[in-house]
C-alpha cells in the first residue's frame, strides 16, 4: 500500500501453515512403517520502504519462518527433530542509477532461530548418520551487491557478506561459514527474446 506516493510502500503478508509429512524413520526395517509428522505456524512478514530518490530507497523488514522436519535428518534417538522457528529483522538500501546499468544494495540483518540442527552429530551402526539439537542460533551481519552492464548481456557483478551464525555460547554452527567476498569479473547475460 502506498501511504504516500512516490515516498513511503508499507506491504504485510499474514500465513498459517499446517503441513502434514510422512516420515519413515527407520529405513531398514521391511515394511516401512511411515508415520504422519504435523507441523503448523503462523508466519509474517511486514515491510516499509521509503523512496529516498527515484534512484534510492531504504528499507526495514520484520520476518518469522519456520522449517517442519523432514528429510532423512534423525536424532540419535531415532526420532524426527522439533519444528526449526524463526525471527528475523533487515534494514537496507537499494540504489539503481543510469536507467539501470549500475545498481546496488546494502543490508544489515539479525535471524534468531530455534531448534537449530547440527545434521551430522554422529552415525549409527548401520552408517546413516544423525543429528543433534543445538537449541537456538543467531545469524547476524551486512551484505550487499554492485552490478554493472558493460554492454548488452555482459556485467560485471561483485557481492560480500561480513557476519556470523553462533550458537548459544557463541561458538559458530556447524556448517556456517564468516564473511565471504565474491566477484565475478564479466557474466554474460543470455537473452530469450527472438
Amino acid at each position: 500500500m502506498d501511504v504516500i506516493p512516490n515516498w513511503l510502500t508499507l506491504s504485510a503478508a499474514f500465513t498459517w501453515d499446517n503441513i502434514r509429512a510422512e516420515s519413515v524413520t527407520n529405513i531398514s526395517v521391511q515394511p516401512w512403517t511411515p508415520a504422519v509428522v504435523p507441523a503448523y505456524a503462523y508466519i509474517h512478514r511486514l515491510g516499509a520502504i521509503l523512496h529516498l530518490t527515484s534512484a534510492i530507497s531504504l528499507y526495514a523488514l520484520d520476518s518469522t519462518s519456520f522449517t517442519p522436519p523432514g528429510g532423512t535428518a534423525l536424532l540419535e534417538n531415532g526420532q524426527l527433530p522439533p519444528v526449526n522457528q524463526g525471527l528475523g529483522s533487515e534494514v537496507g538500501l537499494k540504489a539503481n542509477f543510469l536507467g539501470g546499468r549500475l545498481s546496488g544494495e546494502f543490508a544489515w540483518f539479525k535471524f534468531t532461530t530455534t531448534n537449530v540442527l547440527n545434521n551430522v552429530a554422529g552415525i549409527f551402526p548401520n552408517g546413516q548418520t544423525f543429528g543433534a539439537v543445538i537449541g537456538s542460533a543467531v545469524q547476524e551481519g551486512v551484505d550487499g551487491d554492485v552490478s554493472f552492464i558493460l554492454a548488452p548481456g555482459w556485467q560485471l557483478i561483485g557481492s560480500f557478506y561480513a557476519g556470523h551464525d553462533r550458537d548459544i555460547n557463541g561458538v559458530p554452527v556447524t556448517g556456517s561459514y564468516d564473511n565471504q567476498w565474491p566477484f565475478l569479473p564479466v557474466t554474460a547475460l543470455i537473452s530469450t527474446k527472438p
